[in-house]
């Protein structure tokens, strides 16, 4: 009975050894597979990665140059509508003004505005329904945006007021559209709007 039980014993143990080393292969078969799966999915998610950074970059390439193609139509229409108002009376009162130095009158303001309305997309209007500034200001918001070259000095000239007097103006129309922002030009917001 001895013998018996001794036997039965070496028979489990070596029965479950041959069982644990069977289960540890077959775990082992396993761990292998998914490692090697799992190398599979990481080469396939940087390949994604890659070709995710190369649209990325395609697509920015893509708005900017959308962008450029956008600027060089705005420029060629902003062109052609200048050359369209260079040709109306009101671009004759404003350069004869400038010349001799006389100032606009009530109805030189309001042929400019109203022809400038009309040509540039109907920008006094929106100046006005936006911001709610005064028929001289719309002009004088006109000015700067079809004449930026123009100078203090000679948009003084226009006005019949000092320098001094033309920078305030800019600086209450600036502060009136563009409110607190001190990073914004109001040259270069007329020149966008």
């Amino acid at each position: 009975m001895l013998y018996k039980s001794f036997l039965g014993l070496i028979i489990f143990t070596c029965a479950s050894i041959w069982l644990y080393r069977r289960l540890k292969r077959i775990k082992d078969k396993v761990i292998q597979e998914k490692e090697i799966l799992l190398e599979k999915n990481k080469a396939e998610l940087i390949k994604k990665d890659l070709t995710l950074e190369q649209q990325e970059k395609l697509l920015e390439e893509n708005n900017n140059r959308i962008t450029q193609e956008i600027k060089q139509i705005q420029l060629k229409d902003f062109q052609f509508r200048f050359k369209l108002f260079s040709e109306t009376s009101a671009y004759k009162i404003i350069i004869t003004n400038m010349e001799t130095k006389t100032p606009f009158d009530k109805k030189d303001e309001i042929l400019i505005t109203n022809t400038i309305d009309k040509l540039f997309n109907k920008l006094a209007s929106r100046l006005y329904e936006n911001y709610k500034i005064s028929t001289t200001n719309i002009c004088f918001c006109c000015l700067l945006k079809l004449f930026p070259e123009y100078t203090t000095e000679q948009l003084a000239c226009l006005y019949n007021v000092t320098t001094r007097a033309i920078e305030q103006r800019k600086y209450r129309i600036k502060k009136t559209i563009l409110g607190d922002d001190n990073t914004s030009d109001l040259i270069s917001f007329l020149k966008d709007y």
